[in-house]
């Protein structure tokens, strides 16, 4: 096993997700971006105003259509995020009218610095998403996770752990991401990453936000709100060997973090009916997922059910865990599938984390007045 640092977060069953708010290059909202990723449906295209450096072809990338062509990166992540905000927000500010509600602990997950994303911007950009969402913030639980692609459930997991206080019925969690800077964009193609003619194993980047509402039970049953899903478990560790730095990878982080969510507790089995994923073409994550796999095989479903929805949206970064456990939630909650557990993973690509959640259907009459 790793030697890397891990952690586990078991929510006490009072804790339920109770909605999801999504804007991504598939969908204007959360309904909207779950139909088109069960459909397939795509929306890459080639930004002639992007070029790539090597072959002089224009870069493709996966973007919101109807934001303006002209606003900068910032400005795109902030609207992303205030859309999919508000709709997450739908239940508490319609509670909001009929009681006196606490401030709400807002936990955002962005992009780590990068080129053509400094380290000083993610406090701006944290303070504009909230000043866009229409909640008093709590602003001594609140907090911002700059880990990329796995921030979402670092974000997630430090939520469950502020649920365990009665006195705070619900926390926002979200996250948001672009691509669309150029100096990100050369970056990228420098290291034959973009995927295009000649490099296939490389991913197309995509932009996007998702929200999660996560409340106390009792706080759902009040107010006769019906959960998209349960949440068992969230895991992170970190990988000690990284897939830039040459050395083989054994997936040591990622098995870790399975472990810690698939293995039996109590004497009770837990098993992934499915499993989402940040899968956006690069070898690395394969390779990862593979030797975790292996070593967690009992506990996954069978026939393996392996979801990677980059395929439509393209690799949203700091997006992907919210947008991955409120896609996997929804089709729980509708029972297309007939799925009664999901697991979600993600892995961060220039920093160590890996984390993984499992969450579990819940039957209606299991919530009610």
């Amino acid at each position: 096993m790793s030697k890397s640092l891990f952690s586990r977060v078991e929510p006490p069953s009072t804790v339920l997700l109770a909605s999801f708010g999504a804007t991504t290059s598939i969908g204007l909202d959360a309904p909207m971006t779950v139909a088109s990723a069960r459909c397939g449906l795509t929306r890459f295209c080639e930004q002639n105003e992007l070029r790539n450096d090597t072959t002089g072809d224009p870069i493709v990338l996966a973007l919101l259509p109807t934001l303006a062509e002209g606003s900068t990166v910032t400005e795109r992540m902030v609207a992303l995020a205030a859309d999919a905000g508000r709709e997450a927000l739908r239940p508490w500010l319609e509670a909001a009218r009929t009681e006196k509600l606490p401030p709400l602990p807002i936990l955002l997950s962005v992009p780590p610095p990068r080129p053509g994303y400094p380290v000083d911007v993610a406090v701006s950009l944290a303070q504009a998403i909230i000043q866009a969402l229409p909640v008093e913030l709590d602003r001594h639980r609140s907090g911002l996770f700059a880990s990329g692609h796995a921030g979402g459930l670092s974000a997630l997991a430090h939520a469950l752990e502020l649920l365990r206080d009665p006195h705070i019925p619900a926390c926002l969690v979200g996250g948001t991401d672009s691509p669309r800077v150029l100096p990100y964009l050369r970056w990228l193609d420098a290291q034959e990453r973009l995927k295009r003619d000649g490099q296939p194993y490389g991913f197309i980047p995509g932009e996007g936000a998702g929200f999660l509402l996560v409340c106390r039970r009792e706080f759902l049953t009040r107010h006769r709100w019906a959960p998209l899903a349960g949440i068992q478990r969230v895991a992170q560790a970190l990988e000690p060997r990284l897939w830039y730095q040459g050395d083989a990878t054994q997936g040591e982080a990622l098995t870790d973090a399975f472990w810690q969510v698939l293995r039996p507790s109590e004497g009770a089995p837990l098993r992934a009916d499915v499993t989402w994923c940040d899968f956006n073409g690069e070898p690395w994550r394969s390779e990862e997922w593979s030797f975790s796999y292996l070593r967690t095989g009992k506990y996954h479903g069978e026939p393996l059910d392996l979801r990677h929805p980059a395929d439509c949206w393209g690799d949203v970064g700091a997006a992907s865990a919210p947008l991955l456990v409120g896609l996997a939630a929804s089709e729980l909650a509708r029972d297309w599938d007939g799925h009664q557990t999901a697991l979600v993973w993600c892995a961060s690509d220039v920093q160590p984390w890996r984390a993984a959640c499992l969450l579990n259907r819940v039957p209606p009459k299991e919530v009610g007045p």
